[in-house]
């Protein structure tokens, strides 16, 4: 059955801007936060983040409640990743196809505009990452540093450029690794909801063909 295209625009929308887009990582990670380390982490006032949350909840990709701390009279508002997250964001493209025609040029623009901010929330990492691998080199100074750090953070980083047969292989066999990987993480939500998600798989395929070409043509 194909998603809604408008509602699927609309949370993508949301998403392309950067306080959403972070605080959308760190709930990632930590699943659960509160107000306070939102805005101490993302460097911004409390009353921007709570806007910014708000539009979030509003599309249905959070939940929000208050907390009771021991020894505090008020309590602190702590923001949830909603489980069911992927399915409200995921657009099927696959699907494109069997959508009437007056539908196809409107999800069209959904999948672009989705892609971009896939490529978006990698940028964003990307730019925190030489200060991350800066403040490691520093740090591992010993033999078993070192060890301990690739060890660590070992990460799957191939270049493999593909045929058109490699790719429809490539595609098919990381259809069912992904099936498999969402229905794990189901399983993990009913059986240890809180559990914290370090990494974060990202998969692309990129037509560098096209990219090149595109880039070599002549302006008009």
């Amino acid at each position: 059955m194909v998603q809604n295209s408008s509602n699927s625009m609309e949370i993508v929308k949301t998403l392309s801007s950067k306080p959403r887009l972070e605080a959308l990582l760190l709930l990632f990670i930590y699943r659960k936060i509160s107000l306070t380390d939102l805005s101490e982490r993302l460097h911004k006032t409390k009353n921007t983040m709570i806007y910014h949350m708000r539009l979030l909840k509003e599309h249905g990709l959070i939940t929000e409640f208050d907390k009771k701390i021991p020894g505090s009279i008020k309590p602190i508002k702590v923001y949830q990743l909603k489980a069911d997250f992927y399915k409200k964001l995921y657009v099927p493209f696959e699907d494109i196809s069997k959508l009437p025609q007056d539908q196809v040029m409107e999800h069209s623009k959904t999948i672009f505009r989705y892609n971009m901010m896939l490529f978006e929330t990698i940028r964003e990492i990307l730019s925190r990452i030489q200060t991350f691998y800066n403040s490691a080199q520093k740090e591992a100074n010993s033999l078993e540093k070192v060890i301990n750090f690739h060890e660590d953070h070992s990460i799957p980083r191939d270049l493999i450029p593909l045929s058109e047969a490699a790719y429809k292989e490539y595609q098919d066999n990381y259809g069912d690794l992904i099936r498999k990987t969402l229905r794990f993480l189901e399983e993990e939500d009913e059986s240890s909801p809180e559990v914290e998600r370090p990494y974060l798989a990202f998969n692309s395929i990129l037509p560098i063909k096209d990219i090149f070409e595109e880039k070599s043509k002549p302006s008009i």
